[in-house]
């Protein structure tokens, strides 16, 4: 017996016999129904619908992360991400408001450039990306993760006060995806 559950937003979770079979993304539920081949096409689950924690970016987010002054040098970033195991991290001014965001990626087409150009000395101001997206520690993860879902960035900052406290990534969605999800199987 198949059992369709909304799960916020347009993804439709298709549920066989206790089991996540696939999560079908639809604007509406018979439209699921068909794509997933479903002979019963049940829209809450018995027992009244499922209800979804509120889980924030703040209860996931990393907040001991590196975070690059707009002077500091290529070379100390590249050293940096290698040694913390992260792939990026946000440019701060001197009062800690965010002013771009470096990845291994600027820092990789930087490093090419450099050995064909000897490019001077760069500091993270000159290869980080400018106006970087962004998220506050009191935004839900589900909204978070639908911004992740297509082509968006792996990492956000997350800002408060002007601030840069920390940054989430796609890692640490999945993780608070997977207690909601954890969370409703309970339930159910």
């Amino acid at each position: 017996m198949a059992l369709l559950c909304n799960f916020r937003f347009r993804h439709t979770l298709l549920y066989d016999t206790y089991q996540l079979n696939q999560v079908v993304i639809c604007e509406n539920c018979d439209r699921a129904v068909q794509s997933a081949n479903a002979s019963v096409n049940l829209t809450q689950p018995i027992g009244g619908p499922m209800s979804v924690p509120n889980i924030l970016v703040r209860d996931h987010m990393k907040s001991a992360s590196p975070v690059f002054h707009e002077n500091t040098s290529v070379e100390e970033i590249v050293q940096t991400l290698i040694k913390s195991g992260v792939s990026g991290g946000p440019v701060v001014d001197d009062r800690g408001q965010l002013l771009g965001y470096v990845t291994e990626q600027d820092c990789i087409k930087h490093m090419l450039n450099d050995s064909y150009y000897c490019e001077e000395h760069q500091v993270a101001s000159d290869i980080m990306r400018r106006n970087p997206l962004s998220v506050s520690p009191g935004e839900d993860i589900t909204k978070l993760a639908e911004m992740m879902s297509g082509k968006g960035p792996k990492q956000y900052p997350v800002i408060e006060d002007g601030r840069v406290i920390g940054i989430i990534t796609r890692a640490q969605v999945l993780n608070g995806l997977n207690v909601i999800r954890i969370h409703n199987f309970k339930r159910s």
